[in-house]
């Protein structure tokens, strides 16, 4: 009798924190435009949508995040950005990191 009392509030109230620290994870506080400081701008706004900028030529893309990568897709070709711990963004060599220059 006290299990099943203790699992029906347990499991409910994991459920709830797992899913909120998920979505506090996930994405959030990564919208913003980002910058190598050069050629490259990467504009990433709510809703999955982004521009990325490179030599001047705009790009319309979207974009999705996991833990520690963003995907920014565009015209049906991927690029894989890792997130680093000071809000950078990695991505391939020729691109470099990019860092955050406006929220």
């Amino acid at each position: 009798m006290k299990f099943e009392m203790m699992r029906k509030l347990v499991v409910p109230t994991a459920v709830f924190l797992i899913s909120t620290f998920g979505v506090a994870c996930g994405s959030s506080g990564i919208e913003g435009t980002y910058s190598n400081g050069g050629s490259v701008v990467l504009d990433i706004r709510s809703g999955g949508k982004a521009d990325l900028t490179m030599l001047g030529e705009q790009e319309h893309c979207t974009w999705k995040a996991s833990d520690h990568k963003v995907t920014i897709t565009c015209n049906k070709d991927s690029v894989d950005f890792i997130r680093h711990d000071d809000g950078s963004l990695g991505g391939p060599v020729f691109v470099g990191t990019l860092k955050k220059s406006k929220e």
